[in-house]
């Protein structure tokens, strides 16, 4: 019993121990944490308040920890956001802005406010440098200074992408350099540049001066006009050769090139056929540059035919065995496998002649094969029952015997892939298709390197 009362004193006295080492400790914290605060070291002194307030969560930490954290805001965050504010460093002051967010978050059991009026000021600061900036870009597009006009709109829709004015400014700001480089290129003749200034400049600015009017003469000036006549070959009968010819003049209209002009190729075998002419490999081309020249062509492109070729091979597969189901249960029928084999090639001569000279301009040979195989099956009655499998005899069971349901859709393709009469002239026109292809990529490098300047 006495032992029980002696440990119990013990307890007792070492918990008063702990309780007044305690509160020696908070009151050491607490007064650092006032020292600190004095010397204006309102960081290190938030964070003996802190400590403090660990220890014992009473109201005077917590006073004192919302008073060094404030003048912690004050000094890290509302002093230099003005700052930078005042030197236009917007960047550093959203940034800041942004962090002093962050810690006032972190610390709301403190109910710490932002500085009052901070948001509102830094706004209106930057109102003021907006009207500034937008004004020295005004001042600097006068001038001729676009780069720098540039820069401080490209500022400005950082800051402000709902200013309409700076929008319109920042387009000035590409369409009056182009604008200047294309009226000089106009100037000196170089035509495929002041395009290439022009249609940007309207992409951006539909109505913008006279870009419309001065594109439409520059075009004009430079303007190809080309009278395609296909040559009759003895090759290839006279309708594949007018679908060849039609082929041509379809894909050369394709071309995305301002300045070439096709003339109307009806126009052109209309006054080929009132000059009684007749187009064979020995041409008298003195009388098709002359029937060019009716039309208004300034150029000639001849086609002629040198070799086409196509076929259409049929072949015989082999037999196929299957079920009509899904099961060996199913009775067993026999189909038959075929396959198609189309090859279609043209090979064309092209020459381009100039209508007043005479000369040859340029002469090139273009060539196409397309092969193509369709494989189909038929068979005798519903083929649509009929899964593909195998069997050994048609009257007996084997262990041999399988269906293969897997298989199923990709026979009844083949039953349904007949062919047809237009297969293979819908193969013969997309090889002229491919032939025209070439044709156009050949006319425009024509005309890039030795027509238009």
């Amino acid at each position: 019993m006495v032992y029980f009362c002696h440990m119990r004193q013990i307890i007792s006295f070492l918990i008063v121990v702990i309780l007044i080492s305690s509160c020696n400790s908070y009151n050491k914290l607490m007064t650092e944490g006032q020292e600190l605060y004095g010397a204006k070291m309102f960081t290190q002194s938030y964070l003996k308040y802190e400590q403090a307030y660990g220890m014992k969560k009473t109201t005077s930490a917590l006073i004192a920890m919302r008073q060094a954290a404030e003048e912690i805001v004050r000094e890290r965050y509302d002093l230099p956001i003005r700052m930078k504010a005042s030197q236009e460093d917007f960047d550093g002051a959203f940034s800041l802005l942004s962090e002093m967010d962050q810690f006032i978050r972190e610390r709301h059991h403190l109910e710490l406010k932002e500085p009052i009026g901070l948001r509102d000021w830094l706004g209106q600061m930057l109102v003021q440098a907006v009207d500034q900036w937008y004004s020295q870009a005004q001042k600097k597009v006068l001038d001729g200074d676009y780069d720098g006009a540039m820069d401080l709109v490209t500022r400005i829709l950082k800051y402000a992408p709902q200013k309409k004015e700076a929008t319109y400014l920042y387009n000035i700001c590409r369409i009056l350099p182009a604008y200047e480089l294309g009226k000089k290129a106009e100037g000196q003749g170089r035509l495929r540049d002041a395009i290439e200034q022009y249609d940007f400049i309207l992409d951006l600015d539909p109505v913008f001066k006279d870009v419309s009017e001065r594109r439409k003469k520059v075009i004009e000036k430079g303007r190809v006009r080309i009278a395609y006549v296909q040559v009759n070959s003895q090759k290839v009968d006279d309708k594949k050769e007018k679908e060849f010819g039609a082929v041509m003049c379809q894909e050369l209209l394709k071309m995305d090139n301002p300045f070439f002009s096709l003339i109307d190729r009806e126009n052109t075998e209309k006054l080929l056929e009132e000059q009684r002419m007749s187009m064979t490999g020995l041409m008298d081309e003195g009388k098709v540059i002359e029937a060019g020249k009716l039309v208004g062509a300034e150029y000639i492109l001849l086609g002629e035919v040198l070799d086409a070729y196509d076929d259409q091979k049929h072949y015989d597969s082999g037999e196929g065995r299957g079920y009509l189901g899904r099961t060996k249960d199913s009775k067993k029928v026999r189909f038959q496998y075929w396959k198609e084999v189309y090859k279609c090639q043209l090979r064309m001569r092209f020459t381009l002649l100039n209508s007043e000279t005479g000369e040859t301009v340029h002469t090139f040979i273009e060539d196409a094969i397309l092969d193509d195989v369709l494989n189909w099956a038929t068979c005798t009655g519903d083929c649509s029952r009929i899964f593909p499998g195998n069997w050994r005899w048609e009257l007996l069971d084997s262990d041999q015997d399988v269906v293969d349901a897997d298989g199923y859709f990709e026979l009844q393709e083949k039953f349904n892939n007949k062919p047809t009469t237009d297969r293979l002239k819908t193969l013969i026109l997309g090889n002229a298709e491919h032939v025209g292809g070439k044709l156009t990529n050949e006319i425009e490098a024509v005309l890039e390197y030795k027509l238009v300047p």
